[in-house]
């Protein structure tokens, strides 16, 4: 019987990237290769309780959603492919993208980070354009605290070939949007770009 280890599952609003405002369930699996140091779901690192594949899906099921969002913690540290199979939905994965697995593309929408500075992870470029290489659709997403971080993106595009939108996040404690709008204004990114807020903690939602 395939079990996951799973942080949670919840009904919410997508808060971020191209995906913010859609409804969608949301299945947290547990467990993380990194320790980003702004981490705000740092209680999904360990992997402590488990539920099998039945269960995971009889919860979604009460939901009247269009879309699942698979994140973590890192899933990719587990083999979601049964569980993709199994959801009769659309599915959105969220990935640190440092984990390349071939089920990346049966998903409908990949949204993978870039490591700035300010986590304290390094990237894997390498297994970054592996996985941007065979993405149906998505986003690259990156989280930024401050100048070096920016700087650190616009160069990083240099050694990865982006076909999808580059999200840019402030840091909700470290950055203002308007400081991250005069960054991009003072030395702009040539690339299709999104400077996106994060509603979900305007909103106070998970």
């Amino acid at each position: 019987m395939q079990k996951y280890f799973l942080s949670e599952i919840f009904f919410s609003i997508n808060g971020e990237g191209l995906q913010i405002g859609k409804p969608m369930a949301f299945i947290r699996l547990a467990g993380c290769n990194l320790r980003c140091k702004w981490c705000d779901t740092k209680g999904s690192w360990i992997q402590k309780d488990q539920a099998t594949l039945e269960d995971i899906v009889k919860e979604v099921s009460k939901y009247n959603t269009e879309w699942v969002c698979i994140t973590g913690g890192e899933p990719l540290l587990q083999d979601i492919e049964p569980l993709i199979k199994k959801l009769q939905y659309k599915i959105s994965l969220e990935t640190n993208g440092t984990i390349y697995n071939d089920v990346i593309k049966k998903i409908d929408f990949v949204s993978v980070d870039i490591k700035t500075p300010s986590s304290g992870m390094k990237n894997d470029f390498k297994v970054l354009q592996k996985i941007l290489g065979v993405m149906s659709y998505g986003q690259l997403k990156a989280v930024i605290s401050d100048k070096n971080d920016y700087l650190f993106v616009k160069k990083s595009l240099n050694d990865i070939d982006l076909n999808f939108p580059l999200i840019l996040q402030p840091n909700f404690f470290k950055l203002s949007y308007k400081e991250l709008f005069s960054l991009y204004l003072e030395d702009p990114i040539d690339h299709d770009l999104r400077i996106l807020m994060q509603i979900h903690k305007i909103g106070d939602l998970k």
